[in-house]
């Protein structure tokens, strides 16, 4: 035989050897997983990135199904409620996956693999628990009569979210406090009212037309004409002392203020003009506008 062909063979038996040796799990998941689990398998070049690529991967399934799921069962949403919906997936799926365990682990000359486990059922009374904390978040702000409507329909778009992760573990339903009829009825309060949303400085367009948009997707109308309701929105600009050349710092003071109460919001920024700085306090400004907002009892 050749020596090129007695080199190929060698190589091949070699690399048939490596494949026979590796356990079935790592390319048959369902081959170790039970139905009470979630499993996932990860890689690394350490036991430790292993196990954060084998959790990872727990939270990429999981969450893909999950969207798959809510996309599927909860059209009656609306539409409004939906686009708030979504925004919570990410981030709900991508909680931290307490419970996981990693039972089984191999290792070869270039990698280690790590077989990971989620008991559906633990990871089931996590997202129960929740869920019920928001129940009783709605609850607390519809009998204190704080109708923050922005509050309300995230907490119960955040529910959603959480429902439909808890039905795609144990096949069940949670019941939320308040139901869609109900928050259409909120929000339905608010069909035909007009508001102004008066920037009393230019600069503040950017988030002019933001809070514009928060209001329309709760049934208000924007118009100066015949409003029933002006919300006042000012800025204060101070300089403030800089020793970096090409860089400005301000303190900017943004005040909302609607029939005698006031909310204010503060930043200290810099940028390399007084617009980046202002931009980077108008996006500090949007992260907490619904709390906001809703606190003026608007």
């Amino acid at each position: 035989m050749p020596i090129l062909s007695k080199k190929i063979l060698i190589l091949l038996l070699i690399s048939l050897s490596t494949l026979a040796s590796k356990p079935k799990w790592i390319s048959n998941i369902d081959s170790k997983c039970k139905g009470s689990q979630l499993c996932a398998v990860g890689e690394g070049t350490s036991l430790t990135f292993a196990k954060i690529n084998a959790t990872t991967e727990i939270s990429k399934i999981f969450s893909n199904k999950v969207k798959a799921a809510f996309k599927n069962n909860v059209e009656y949403l609306p539409e409004e409620t939906l686009e708030t919906a979504s925004e919570q997936i990410e981030e709900f799926t991508e909680m931290e996956l307490s419970g996981v365990e990693h039972p089984l682990v191999y290792e070869d000359e270039t990698s280690f693999y790590v077989f990971a486990t989620l008991n559906k059922r633990k990871f089931a009374d996590q997202i129960r628990k929740q869920f019920d904390n928001r129940n009783d978040e709605i609850e607390s702000l519809i009998n204190s009569k704080n109708t923050n409507i922005f509050k309300i329909r995230d907490l119960f778009a955040q529910q959603e979210v959480l429902n439909q992760q808890y039905k795609l573990l144990t096949g069940f339903e949670l019941r939320s406090f308040v139901s869609v009829k109900k928050i259409l009825k909120i929000i339905s309060k608010n069909k035909g009212l007009k508001i102004f949303v008066n920037l009393k400085d230019g600069d503040l367009k950017g988030l002019g037309a933001v809070i514009e948009g928060m209001f329309s997707s709760v049934g208000y109308t924007i118009s100066r004409k015949g409003s029933h309701k002006t919300l006042n929105v000012d800025l204060i600009s101070e300089k403030q002392y800089f020793n970096v050349e090409g860089f400005v710092k301000y303190k900017f003071t943004i005040t909302f203020e609607h029939a005698g109460s006031k909310a204010v919001k503060q930043g200290v920024l810099t940028g390399v003009s007084k617009q980046q700085a202002l931009d980077k306090m108008i996006e500090v400004s949007k992260k907490d506008l619904k709390e906001t907002l809703g606190n003026l009892r608007l």
